[in-house]
C-alpha cells in the first residue's frame, strides 16, 4: 500500500479542480447576465438592432507595464538605428532592455505579438513584414527619395 500518499495528493488535486469548474461556472453564469443587462439597454435605444458581434478576444495586462505605444515606438527606433531587419521577438527583447525591464518569457512574447499586430494594422505602414527567412523579419520601408521642387 505504497500508494496511499498518491492516491490522497489526486484526490485533493481533484477536488480543488472540482472548485475551480464551480467557481467558472458561477463567473461565466455572471458575465451572461451582465451580457444580457448589455443587450437590454441596446434593446431599449434601438429596438429594431441586432446585438449579435463577434467576440473579441482580451489580453491580460503586460508584465513589462510599458505606457501604451511605447513598445511600438522603442521598436521603430530600433529598426531606425539598426538599419537591419529584425523578428519581432529580437525587436521585443531589445525593446525591453531600452526600456530598463526584465526580457523574461512572458514580457517577451507579449512584447512581440504587440509588435507584430502594430506593425500589421498600421494604417500608414513604416515597416514591412520579410518572409524570406523563417522567421520572418521586420524592416523599415525605403521611401524614395523626394526630388527638389
Amino acid at each position: 500500500m505504497g500508494d496511499t500518499y498518491a492516491i490522497s495528493a489526486l484526490l485533493d488535486k481533484r477536488a480543488r479542480k472540482l472548485g475551480e469548474i464551480r467557481a467558472n461556472k458561477f463567473q461565466a453564469m455572471r458575465l451572461r447576465m451582465e451580457l444580457a443587462q448589455i443587450d437590454s439597454v441596446i434593446r431599449m435605444f434601438r429596438p429594431d438592432m441586432d446585438v449579435e458581434v463577434k467576440a473579441v478576444t482580451t489580453f491580460g495586462k503586460s508584465p513589462a507595464a510599458l505606457p501604451k505605444g511605447t513598445g511600438t515606438r522603442l521598436a521603430l527606433d530600433i529598426l531606425r538605428e539598426t538599419g537591419q531587419p529584425h523578428t519581432a521577438e529580437e525587436l521585443a527583447i531589445a525593446v525591453l532592455i531600452r526600456a530598463g525591464k526584465e526580457p523574461d518569457p512572458v514580457s517577451v512574447a507579449m512584447m512581440g505579438k504587440t509588435i507584430h499586430s502594430s506593425f500589421s494594422r498600421a494604417k500608414k505602414p513604416l515597416a514591412v513584414y520579410e518572409r524570406g527567412t523563417w522567421p520572418g523579419k521586420w524592416r523599415l520601408i525605403s521611401l524614395p527619395e523626394q526630388s527638389p521642387e
